[in-house]
Parts: structure tokens; sequence; C-alpha cells
């Protein structure tokens, strides 16, 4: 919980190593690899250390299991086959409120954004961080055939905390749509998205078919625009320009202001800046 931009996309991220190493081909079932308390593979057995009770989607085959990371958490990720990410976040918040589990968060609309949290329940001193997105993934149909196959993937963090200190630590937090405007360089671009807020950490993000990204804490973070077969930036952090991005807060929502490297390689640095406004 202490480095909640970090913790936002981890899930996803770890989630995505291993899974298809050991596929010879297309439907071919990935393996299973194991290492240093981290599992990856397909329709893995439930670690013991899950909360007694815990609610999971009907016919979620877990996918990765980590209990080693460097900050204390716990990260398990499953894919439900053919299921919609609105529909799994509305249900899957709907049975934690009924396992008695106290939502601290909820979204207040909807978006699926990878890594982006759907709501965080409280049973006892356990913190539990769900996010769910679209993706495609081997599902097993038979034996070792795994063809790829469209559902949602359901991304959980476990962190413990005493229950006073969570509630606390989230009771200034939001989870709210939002927009944001990007102008780079000549070009303006817009998307509409989900804006967190939570422990003085901003996070912004939007799906395609324009992708717009703006995750910044303590002054320190990265923003991205991507639009299919168009364009694609991101901020320059290092600087090679020269010129330090400026993160900062608005009335309204949040915003960078900075030079921008094009991935594609087609246009020299570029500045810019991303205005996101929430709710």
């Amino acid at each position: 919980m202490r480095h909640p931009i970090g913790l936002i996309i981890v899930a996803l991220v770890l989630a995505g190593c291993g899974l298809f190493e050991g596929a010879a081909n297309d439907s071919e079932c990935p393996e299973t690899i194991a290492e240093g308390g981290v599992v990856d593979g397909i329709d893995l057995a439930a670690p013991e250390w899950l909360p007694a009770g815990l609610p999971l989607p009907e016919g979620m085959s877990i996918r990765h299991i980590n209990e080693t990371t460097d900050s204390g958490l716990r990260i398990l990720t499953g894919f439900v086959a053919d299921a919609d990410p609105a529909a799994i976040a509305t249900a899957l918040g709907a049975d934690f409120a009924g396992a008695g589990y106290e939502m601290l968060l909820v979204a207040e609309g909807f978006v699926s954004v990878s890594g982006n949290v759907a709501f965080v329940a409280l049973i006892d001193d356990v913190i539990v961080l769900v996010d769910v997105t679209h993706e495609e993934l081997p599902v097993r149909v038979d034996g070792n055939e795994c063809p790829p196959t469209e559902g949602t993937l359901v991304g959980m963090r476990f962190d413990q905390a005493p229950a006073a200190e969570a509630r606390a630590l989230y009771a200034e937090s939001s989870l709210t749509l939002g927009t944001a405007t990007a102008a780079i360089g000549d070009q303006v671009y817009m998307a509409e998205g989900e804006c967190f807020i939570h422990d003085q950490a901003y996070v912004f993000g939007a799906p395609g078919p324009t992708g717009i990204g703006l995750h910044f804490s303590a002054g320190l973070g990265y923003a991205s625009v991507d639009v299919a077969d168009v364009a694609a930036f991101g901020l320059d952090v290092t600087p090679v320009s020269g010129v330090e991005p400026e993160f900062g807060v608005t009335p309204g929502g949040f915003f960078v202001e900075g030079m921008f490297i094009d991935a594609l390689g087609d246009l020299p640095l570029q500045p810019g800046r991303v205005e996101v406004t929430c709710g």
C-alpha cells in the first residue's frame, strides 16, 4: 500500500510473465513455471494463503501466483473465458459485499483499463485490491489443447494492515470516470477513461483506440499517448531533452507538462501537456 502507482500495474505485468512460455504453437497449453514463490501456468491450484471464503468468479482459471513481492503483497491472477469485464466487476463486487467484506473503494463508473482497480475491499486486517480487464489467453479445451480465447483477466492483490489504518488510507481516495486532453506538438488527442486518486498518487488510464495514460506520485511518474496506427508518444523522464517534466494537481484533476519522445521515430522531441479532468 506504500507505492500505489506500482501496485496498480504490477498484477497484470507479472501475470503476463511466463504464461505462454513452453508453447510450441498457438493452441498448445503453456507449461507451469514455478520459481522463488512465483508460479505461472494454467488452471493452477488455489494457494493456501487465500482468505477463507474469498469470492472468486465462477469458472475462473488461476494463471499467476506470487507470494514474494518486495512490498509484501501477495498476488493472484485468474482468467474467465467468454466474460465481460464490467459484468465480472459488478458481480464480484456484490459477492465480496455479500461475503462480509467492507468495500473501501468502488469505481463510480467502470472502465476496463489494464491494471486499474475496480474496487478495494477489507476483511479483518486483509485489504484486497481487485482489477479486471479484457484479455485473450489460452483456455484448455482438451488435454494439452489451449486455443486463445477472449475473456476477462482478474487480478487480486492482498495486503495486510489494521482495519482502522486501512479505512483511513482510503478515506480521501476516489475512483471516477474522467477525460484527458493531450496536446503534443501541434496535435491534440482526447480520451475518456478512469481517474484513481489515492494516497497522494494520481492515475489516469484510457483504453484504445486513443490510449492516454498519466501516473505520478511525489513529483515522479510517466505519461503516454498511443493512437492506433497514428501516434505513440512517451514522456521524456530521463530527460534526454534536458527538460524536467512538471507534474501538478488542479482543482478538477491533474496534469503533466514536458517533452515527449515519438516512439514511432518519425518526429523529434515534442513539447506537450496531458491534462486530466476527473468526475
